[in-house]
Formats: structure tokens, sequence, C-alpha cells
């Protein structure tokens, strides 16, 4: 780490001699930015969770206070499908942690296959929930989300 950050001292050095300040500013936010430890790999952590067999997940119909959504992100429309015009959706299986977070995002149906379903689980992992209760305490919970792909048509 060490090394990586002198490396980008002395590239910053070498651009303000040269006088390229729009490179330099660039390579100075990368600089504070890594010696902050910011790593952007590490952004969607909480998304990719493996759940064990030692996890329960509960239906979230089968709660006491069932995850509710909070905050939903509109996905992509995929550049194939809008040039050829075409509408469907991506249904999936999400379980949702205790902070309300999507942790894992499975494809159950989509119209047409496939088409839809990268698009619609990067949009589904954006989502934020409030999460489902049982014995007043927050639960990992699955649930059925449907995501619709259809063109906005001007009159």
């Amino acid at each position: 780490m060490l090394s990586i950050f002198f490396a980008h001292i002395m590239a910053v050095l070498k651009l303000i001699t040269q006088k390229n300040m729009k490179y330099t500013i660039v390579l100075i936010i990368i600089l504070v930015l890594s010696a902050c430890g910011f790593n952007p790999s590490k952004q969607n952590e909480n998304h990719t969770k493996t759940l064990t067999a030692s996890d329960t997940v509960y239906d979230n119909d089968k709660t006491d206070s069932p995850a509710l959504m909070i905050v939903s992100v509109a996905p992509n429309y995929p550049k194939k499908a809008y040039n050829n015009m075409l509408e469907g959706f991506t249904e999936m299986e999400v379980v949702i942690n205790e902070g309300g977070s999507v942790i894992n995002a499975e494809v159950i149906a989509s119209e047409p296959k496939g088409l839809f379903d990268y698009e619609a689980i990067r949009a589904i992992k954006k989502y934020k929930f409030k999460p489902a209760i049982i014995n007043n305490k927050a639960v990992l919970t699955k649930m059925t989300q449907k995501i619709e792909f259809k063109i906005k048509r001007s009159k």
C-alpha cells in the first residue's frame, strides 16, 4: 500500500512540473482516496452475501412485520431491447438482510427469457427495504419482486 502511495506522489509531482493541471487534480483525488483506504471493489459487498445452511430466511408474508420497499431504482433499458421496441419483465426471488439491503437475487421468470435479467438484477440490488421483523428483531427474509420493462411512448 505504501508503494502505491509513493507512486501516486511521484506521478503528481511529474504532472505538476508539466503544468497539466487537469490530470494533476485527478491524481490528487486518487491519492487522497487511496490514502483513506478507499477500495471500489468493496462497495457492493453487502449485495453478494453467500447464504449458508445455518442462515434462517423467513418468508416475508410469515413475519410479524413484513419487509417493505422504501427505495426503488429504475433499471437501465437494454439497448438491444429498446432498439427493437421489446417490452417484458423479470421476476426475482430476493433475500433482504437485517439492514434492509438485497443480498441475493435469483431470476424465477422472465419474458423474453434472459433479455432483461441482467439490468433487473443490477437495479434490485440497489433497492432498500424496511427490514422484516419477528419478535421485535430484524430478520433475513425472502420475497418476490417483479420489474417491468415498458417503453414510454410519446403521444
